[in-house]
């Protein structure tokens, strides 16, 4: 407030860009901002006179505006904008912004609220550049885009080709029903061809056709128009227009124009890139992806094959929720048919696709084991990792895939393999079951002095692989626990106890991973560890990996230090999950029944009905 009033009678002194962000960070911190400037000319009642809305305007159209930035403007003093300050608000926001960021922003639908009251006042440029915004960021505004209709119909002889281009892309985009507008557009727009360049073309072309909009006449001249000037369209607006003439029934043979490398039955490779600039882009979703497979599946270059899989995986949460998706199925069964012409990155991607999302599909799997295994050579240390891991998660057996990547592998682990390509590695190889004590070996060696970069996930992983494995390899298991107990707090109480589990198994001692804690000790038994030890191995014992070797390594790692509760959890776990015969030759369990009678006194009933039942289920004397 005291700066803007020091300010006031000295504007003159004010270069443009020092009014201009003065201006802004006056009503950023809900200072009002008008102070700055006495009252001038005509203007809507609550508006900000002539001056501010001139700074308005070069502060979001500034260098360093931001969509958040530009909103946060808004929600201080957007009942003082003026019609063109709320378009260029809109337009700004949209260019700005992100889908990701802004589709949930409450600030974005007062912003709509506000342009839909005052659309009236809007330029055509204005309406255009609004209905654009709205639709690239994803905003739900239908009442928006019903008020830009109804606007911009009698208004489309104002706009220039760019906007008429752009209005229609951006409803088609929306997927906002305005059959009048289109109307419109398309009579407006059809005699002013020669007047759009390539991509407000292609735009035109896009939206009528994607928009499922029947207008021949229309797309006929566009066609016709494009093909005339085709010299003029880059890879992307062409594959744009060709999709278009296709969806459309339109014939256009000079975008329908065969490339070196095409295959017979593909599309042009302009198509192919569109296609695949439609599938990677913010908009997809596992369902857009699905259905421009359904739909120009059987033109797909082997290449928009692989993205399609690899997209649908990364938008889906989770993936296995679409594994008996026909389409899905479909995928996979023209993945298996076009796997000669992947390229290595291809194979791979594809391995991981389809594992991921659950898919049985024995031919796909046995044709990338085929396609890969002479090309291993070629394949980057991370494209190794994840074949491996693919195939073992997949459960699919491929011996000679396997022992072909361990021999890809074992000489480039030092060099080529970072933390999650070498956990990945064994993990894969200790799950699949596959013997390649080379490897394995080399691991071990390579692993260890590199645990500080390993995830918590990489470091549990990793554990329980090599514990799986039967690796001896007490130095790497030392270096494991220590490599855990330093950074704990990275770990959930499932992760920590699946680890500690598996190392237990081979006689690590894993007391380390809960230390004591403040004065834990003071309030338990002298022989036991302290209570947050306690309810860390409670978990542990808990967890949905233990098993009765598991259980009892971790009970005789930690002898005497146990509650009573966990010895009785641990029996109860042991009898649930052991078999009867197994349990009654094993001396652990005999200690675990000496243990528990030992503390009996400690027990409350449910604990010692747990004891009881399993020690009687597994016949223990």
């Amino acid at each position: 407030a005291a700066i803007a009033d020091v300010a006031r009678p000295r504007l003159d002194e004010f270069n443009t860009r020092e009014l201009n962000d003065t201006a802004w960070a006056l009503s950023t911190a809900g200072v009002d901002a008008l102070r700055l400037w006495p009252p001038d000319g005509e203007r809507a009642a609550g508006e900000a006179p002539l001056a501010l809305q001139i700074r308005y305007g070069k502060a979001m159209t500034s260098r360093d505006a931001t969509a958040d930035s530009i909103l946060s403007l808004f929600e201080a003093d957007g009942d003082r904008l003026s019609a063109r300050n709320l378009a260029t608000a809109a337009h700004r926001v949209g260019k700005l912004g992100s889908r990701k960021t802004l589709r949930r922003d409450a600030r974005l639908a007062a912003l709509a609220d506000a342009c839909a009251q005052r659309l009236d006042a809007f330029e055509a440029q204005g309406l255009a550049n609004t209905a654009w915004a709205f639709a690239r960021v994803g905003a739900d505004a239908p009442e928006l885009f019903a008020a830009i209709a109804v606007a911009a119909r009698p208004r489309v002889d104002e706009f220039n080709p760019q906007e008429l281009s752009r209005m229609a892309w951006a409803f088609t985009k929306a997927g906002a029903e305005a059959p009048e507008l289109f109307e419109a557009i398309a009579a407006s727009a059809q005699p002013r061809l020669d007047e759009f360049d390539a991509q407000n073309l292609a735009n035109t072309a896009w939206a009528f056709a994607k928009g499922g909009i029947d207008a021949p006449p229309l797309m006929e001249a566009i066609a016709e128009a494009a093909q005339a000037r085709v010299g003029e369209f880059n890879g992307l607006n062409r594959g744009m227009a060709a999709l278009s003439f296709s969806i459309a029934g339109v014939d256009a043979p000079r975008f329908r124009q065969q490339d070196e490398g095409w295959t017979e039955g593909e599309a042009p490779r302009q198509q192919q890139v569109w296609w695949s600039k439609e599938m990677t882009s913010g908009d997809a979703t596992p369902e857009s992806v699905l259905s421009l497979f359904a739909t120009d599946g059987d033109r797909f270059s082997a290449r928009n094959l692989v993205t399609a899989a690899h997209r649908v995986v990364k938008l889906a949460s989770p993936p296995k929720s679409l594994q008996s998706d026909d389409r899905v199925v479909a995928l996979a069964d023209a993945c298996a048919r076009r796997v000669d012409d992947f390229d290595v990155q291809g194979l791979s991607n594809s391995a991981w696709a389809f594992a991921k999302l659950g898919v049985e599909s024995p031919e796909l799997f046995d044709a990338i084991a085929r396609a890969a295994e002479p090309r291993l050579g070629e394949f980057t240390a991370r494209a190794l990792a994840n074949t491996a891991w693919s195939f073992a998660t997949a459960g699919v057996a491929a011996p000679r895939l396997f022992a072909a990547v361990a021999d890809a592998a074992v000489t480039r682990l030092d060099d080529d393999f970072n933390a999650q390509s070498l956990a990945n590695t064994a993990w894969a190889f200790a799950t699949a079951g596959v013997d390649a004590p080379h490897l394995l070996a080399a691991l071990a060696s390579a692993v260890e002095p590199r645990l500080g970069e390993f995830s918590a996930q990489e470091l549990q992983n990793t554990a329980k692989a090599f514990v799986k494995a039967r690796v001896d390899a007490p130095g790497l298991y030392a270096a494991i626990v220590d490599a855990v107990t330093a950074r704990l707090g990275a770990f959930n109480e499932h992760g920590l106890a699946s680890t500690a589990l598996a190392l237990a198994t081979v006689g690590v001692d894993v007391a380390p991973f809960w230390p004591p804690d403040g004065d834990d000790a003071a309030t338990t038994a002298s022989e036991e560890a302290p209570r947050r030890q306690q309810v860390g191995w409670g978990v542990a014992i808990r967890t949905g990996d233990a098993t009765p070797e598991g259980i009892l390594a971790l009970v005789a790692a930690l002898g005497g230090r146990l509650s009573g509760r966990n010895l009785a959890t641990a029996a109860h776990r042991i009898g649930k999950l052991g078999r009867p015969e197994e349990l009654q030759r094993d001396p652990r369990v005999a200690a675990l029944a000496d243990a528990c009678a030992a503390r009996v006194d400690d027990l409350n009933t449910q604990e010692l009905s747990m004891a009881a039942w399993a020690f009687a289920t597994a016949g223990v004397d």
